[in-house]
């Protein structure tokens, strides 16, 4: 299993890289009034508007320790059958796992265990793997919708 590995604050996660379309630098980020709490606003990707998740709101994490830095990045990813933008601290990279080693430990109960795929030790490091299919949530239904008949139209 290939995963793109990355950090919020000093806590290690990763995505299957087949469902990272992209890593982009952090742009500005669009505030939109009424959106679910969740999501921090909105950004341009190849002309498609791209809600972008809180994903420490989404995991159950605490608040950013610290404002985005010049190594915050986005991760563009495919959920379901839509594009969502992730906020990370910082991207490490693409790392390779054997199947058979993903497991789950009951010791990491701060994180919301419906998003997560499995766990990896790696460097005498806990990485969280996510299922980005299970971010999305159905709050976040509705918008994402008018995003699926853009898609649809090109």
């Amino acid at each position: 299993m290939k995963v793109v590995q990355f950090y919020l604050d000093d806590q290690a996660f990763a995505l299957a890289v087949d469902s990272v379309r992209e890593v982009q630098r952090l742009v500005a980020i669009t505030t939109v009034v009424g959106l679910p709490a969740e999501i921090l606003g909105v950004i341009t990707v190849h002309g498609l508007i791209v809600p972008v998740l809180d994903l420490r709101m989404r995991l159950g994490l605490p608040a950013a320790s610290q404002a985005a830095t010049p190594a915050s990045a986005l991760l563009i990813v495919h959920c379901r059958k839509h594009i969502l933008a992730l906020l990370a601290d910082r991207v490490q990279g693409v790392l390779t796992f054997a199947d058979s080693i993903a497991n789950r430990v009951a010791d990491k109960p701060e994180v919301a265990w419906d998003c997560v795929r499995g766990l990896f030790r790696a460097d005498d490091q806990l990485i969280t793997v996510l299922d980005a299919d299970m971010l999305l949530t159905l709050a976040l239904e509705p918008l994402l919708l008018m995003q699926s008949s853009e898609i649809e139209r090109r």
